[in-house]
């Protein structure tokens, strides 16, 4: 496959992966910046840059922007990427989504008509799992919003939806559950986790039982670039890419063991109440998962990320 995919949100831990896949599959990239490229520059956004290795970084040019529309109007890509976005404090109690639906939407319509003018075909969102699940072929039998950030994110979706087909753009969502791999956020369970240990000290899971699904950001990656390749036919397409789904506390001792660890590095659980619901996964298992040789290729990335 060949031809420019334009790509928000490159510098977070899963939009450098999912760069770094895109070009692996053929496409060049552009990747759009909402601040100037120097402006970046603590290491770890620095790393994850280094590794998405774009073949062009637009400067001041967030969603909806005069900039990101003379991007589109320049570049044509053939599918663009809406993986970034503003959601700072998105686990507070306190957070502000009206001020986040309002900039995830800021210039949309704008947007989509700019791509459908520039031959673009297809348009792919990134979703949450914290979202109501609309995969319920009864609507009394969906799984509602986690958090009012959940809430948000579905809010954007619909009207993103609305625009984008339209304009007779194809669209595709992709829905991620909890990513996990190289260059993810130091406060993440498994690298807070190593942080702990690595000190000498035997760090606490209060919530052994919540099931989560972790899905490798390089597995989560070659999906986005699968919807890349779509044409605007294929209409609207739901990915729910999930892997490891379990609960934390067996996620934590699959990890020791992959590493080299299940007797050396220890862990005390001690269970404290939660007020989300204890079982959120994804419903697609990924290619890789099953596959010894692409299962040791993530471990092995993963522990040597993390230095271990």
């Amino acid at each position: 496959m060949s031809g420019t995919v334009l790509l928000t949100g490159a510098t977070s831990f899963t939009g450098c992966h999912i760069a770094a896949a895109l070009k692996g599959a053929g496409f060049r990239v552009v990747a759009t910046l909402t601040r100037g490229r120097g402006e970046y520059t603590d290491a770890l956004t620095l790393r994850r840059m280094e590794l998405a290795t774009p073949d062009a970084w637009v400067e001041h040019a967030p969603f909806g922007s005069p900039k990101m529309l003379e991007t589109i109007a320049t570049e044509k890509p053939v599918a663009f990427i809406n993986h970034g976005a503003d959601i700072r404090g998105y686990r507070r109690p306190d957070f502000d989504y009206l001020k986040s639906v309002a900039s995830s939407l800021s210039g949309a319509e704008s947007v989509m008509k700019a791509l459908a003018a520039a031959g673009t075909r297809r348009f792919v969102h990134t979703g949450s799992i914290f979202e109501p699940d609309e995969g319920a072929t009864d609507p009394l039998e969906m799984t509602p919003a986690v958090s009012i950030y959940g809430t948000s994110k579905s809010m954007v979706w619909q009207a993103l939806r609305y625009f984008a087909e339209s304009a007779q753009l194809g669209v595709s969502k992709v829905i991620i559950p909890d990513p996990v791999g190289p260059w993810e956020n130091t406060d993440r369970l498994i690298p807070y986790f190593v942080s702990q240990w690595k000190e000498g000290k035997e760090p606490v899971v209060k919530t052994p039982h919540l099931v989560r699904d972790r899905v490798p950001a390089a597995w989560l990656a070659r999906v986005y670039a699968e919807e890349c390749a779509r044409g605007a036919e294929s209409g609207l397409v739901i990915r729910r890419p999930g892997a490891y789904a379990m609960e934390n506390e067996a996620f934590l001792n699959l990890f020791l063991k992959r590493v080299g660890k299940k007797n050396v590095w220890k862990f005390r659980v001690e269970p404290t109440p939660v007020n989300e619901p204890l079982e959120r996964v994804n419903r697609e298992a990924c290619l890789e998962l099953g596959n010894a040789q692409a299962e040791e290729a993530f471990w092995s990335a993963w522990t040597a990320a993390l230095g271990i």
